[in-house]
């Protein structure tokens, strides 16, 4: 397995970085740029290399088309080759600790070994929760759709003898203006521009 930046350099004066996000239920867990958990919580991102500030995700529009079609979309895209936690689940991994931390790193070790990538996805303006589920689940199939087209058939991101691998992150700024735009077009778009950028052959 290709370890995580091993082909790409994704620090430099040209990379900018999404703007952190942490829901109102996780805001005590950070401190600054620090994020603070318990012995357990620390001990279980460090072995699986788990980063929890997503704020260190490169914004990730690698050429035209793609820079095109999210303006239009009113989508912004970020992508790691490092694994991250979703902003919903930080709460689980706080310093006081939490009644669900157990399954839900349960349900991380799980996702680790069944999926190379990951896809997360959040939504700012939500008009209604319907809309939101509707523009995410289109984006979300279509995208799947599109990798498995191009031989990840083994689970997200991963195919016979090759992979992706790392977090994706789909950050829907208006769903209702995504879903005005074809979702097979662009998930076209960025399944392909993952494999030519982060394809790798499995050794």
């Amino acid at each position: 397995m290709p370890s995580p930046g091993s082909r790409h350099s994704l620090r430099g004066p040209s990379i900018r970085y999404v703007q952190r996000f942490v829901p109102a239920a996780a805001q005590k867990i950070f401190r600054g740029n620090q994020f603070l958990t318990n012995p357990e919580g620390r001990d279980f991102l460090l072995r699986h290399g788990l980063e929890p500030d997503n704020g260190k995700m490169p914004l990730f529009a690698p050429n035209k088309v793609i820079r095109e079609l999210i303006k239009a979309a009113q989508i912004s895209l970020a992508f790691s080759p490092s694994y991250f936690i979703h902003p919903f689940d930080l709460v689980y991994f706080g310093a006081k600790g939490h009644p669900l931390a157990a399954m839900t790193m349960s349900r991380y070790t799980r996702k680790i070994r069944d999926h190379s990538l990951w896809i997360m996805t959040t939504s700012v303006m939500v008009q209604s929760p319907v809309v939101r589920d509707v523009a995410r689940s289109r984006l979300t199939t279509a995208l799947h759709g599109h990798l498995r087209g191009r031989g990840y058939t083994m689970g997200t991101g991963r195919g016979p003898g090759r992979e992706i691998q790392g977090t994706l992150w789909l950050i829907n700024h208006n769903p209702a203006a995504s879903l005005k735009i074809s979702a097979d077009v662009l998930t076209c778009e960025i399944a392909q521009a993952l494999d030519l950028e982060y394809g790798s052959e499995i050794i």
